[in-house]
């Protein structure tokens, strides 16, 4: 019996949604400034999450203050590069590019259809 083709597999149709969420995701970056803050308040731990520019940016405290998104809100408004003008307010952070997170998900993605699709030909061509 020959295998379903991959049209038909779950595994195609959510790897096709995931990717056009990350292509939707990376298309608006560029176009709006996200932020998430969250902070405990008996805890020293502090995340920060932003999300401009075609990047999603990392930061764990250390010297983020409650001018950290008003000085990047007005700069990403001028149009400024926000890794350059936070690293010119002394913000620490970690930067993870769009673009890498996307060709990463769509190469795992497609080894992944690819060894799945040679298993199935394969165990289907296997002599009963």
């Amino acid at each position: 019996m020959p295998p379903r083709p991959i049209y038909r597999w779950k595994s195609f149709w959510l790897g096709l949604f995931v990717a056009c969420f990350s292509t939707w995701a990376w298309w608006d970056s560029y176009r709006n400034f996200s932020a998430l803050n969250v902070s405990l308040r008996r805890q020293t731990l502090h995340l920060h999450i932003t999300r401009a520019q075609g990047s999603t940016y990392f930061d764990s405290g250390g010297g983020v203050g409650p001018l950290f998104y008003r000085d990047s809100l007005g700069a990403a408004l001028k149009g400024r590069v926000l890794e350059a003008e936070w690293r010119r307010l002394g913000y620490r952070f970690v930067r993870v590019r769009d673009s890498l997170v996307f060709s990463s998900f769509v190469g795992l993605w497609t080894a992944f259809l690819a060894c799945r699709w040679r298993r199935m030909n394969r165990l289907s061509s296997a002599p009963s």
